[in-house]
């Protein structure tokens, strides 16, 4: 039986970009090179190096995220929502374990964010609940626990060398920065040559299909939860080390940031489509922008604006092209 559906299964998982993926993953590059460029001709402090170290900081931040939250879009569970109380709480768990080690530290608040992506993916798996509906639930659940827990006061880290280490640089390149890259090397080679990465993108195509050849749906979207939680957790771990403080609400608006950042990077909010490239693209082009408007003096109601804008657009054109072309 095994041997029967384990061609089938690895065929029909094969990745193929469509054309509504290629035109977006294209379009993000176009526009980020024109952000760039406005930014460097019209803003001398765009331009500064310290600037410019202050923006890949909080791209690489806010990437991490992205590339998890992409792996749960492109399996077609559309979004997590419980990204942003999983940020924090990695945050204050990496804070409030800081006094042992580092490596306590961090395999504590990645331990709290994996519990976060197993309840998700297994209360998925089992009820087959709406993903929206049940990470809005964790949200507020995890975010009031974290409020009870901490009594909504401020966590301060126990190691004043934490920060250091967190914010040092390699060769001028910050290591949060590396990080990010070496990530999405990882997350491009999984996507591409890992029989799970195949699986994954079949789901998010046709979950039917992908059940038919002998993928089991359930568990797939349940691991891509539980890499999307363990993403957020070590963007939490690497927030908190960085500021040497975190509040109970650390993490608010990383779940917005990272959707728009995989969307607005090529990911197909519908799944089966996208890359890890696009998806480190777009975090870059939303970086970029948002250091731009804070430069200009724009309010941050306005960044908010902007970003939600951006975000309609390239959906509105997945679903204008995505029919005509990807089906």
């Amino acid at each position: 039986m095994s041997t029967t559906t384990a061609a089938p299964s690895q065929k029909a998982a094969r990745y193929r970009p469509g054309r509504v993926t290629t035109l977006l993953s294209s379009g993000v590059y176009a526009l980020l090179a024109l952000v760039v460029l406005v930014g460097v001709l019209t803003s001398p402090q765009f331009r500064s190096p310290d600037n410019l170290i202050n923006v890949l900081r909080s791209i690489s931040l806010v990437g991490i995220a992205a590339l998890g939250m992409s792996f749960v879009v492109l399996c077609g569970s559309l979004v997590d929502l419980s990204v942003a109380a999983t940020v924090s709480v990695s945050a204050v768990v990496m804070l409030r374990l800081s006094g042992s080690s580092v490596v306590v530290a961090t395999v504590g608040a990645l331990v709290a964010a994996l519990a976060v992506g197993v309840a998700n993916g297994y209360l998925i798996k089992r009820f087959r609940a709406n993903p929206i509906l049940l990470t809005l639930a964790t949200t507020t659940i995890v975010g009031g626990l974290l409020l009870i827990a901490t009594n909504s006061r401020v966590t301060y880290t126990r190691d004043p060398g934490l920060n250091d280490i967190v914010n040092a640089r390699i060769v001028h390149v910050p290591v949060t920065v590396l990080v990010l890259v070496v990530l999405t090397a990882a997350c491009h080679w999984v996507l591409t040559s890992t029989t799970w990465g195949h699986r994954l993108l079949a789901v998010g195509g046709n979950d039917r299909t992908a059940t038919y050849v002998g993928i089991d749906v359930g568990r797939v979207r349940l691991q891509a939860f539980v890499v999307c939680a363990v993403f957020a957790g070590l963007t939490g771990a690497l927030l908190g080390s960085s500021l040497g403080s975190a509040t109970p609400t650390a993490g608010t608006g990383y779940e917005f940031d990272a959707l728009t950042a995989a969307v607005v990077g090529g990911t197909r909010l519908t799944g089966g489509r996208g890359s890890a490239v696009g998806v480190l693209a777009g975090a870059v082009l939303v970086g970029v922008l948002s250091n731009l408007l804070i430069l200009s003096g724009a309010p941050y109601s306005l960044q908010q604006v902007v970003k939600g804008a951006l975000l309609v657009i390239v959906v509105a054109l997945g679903q204008v092209f995505g029919g005509r072309h990807e089906r």
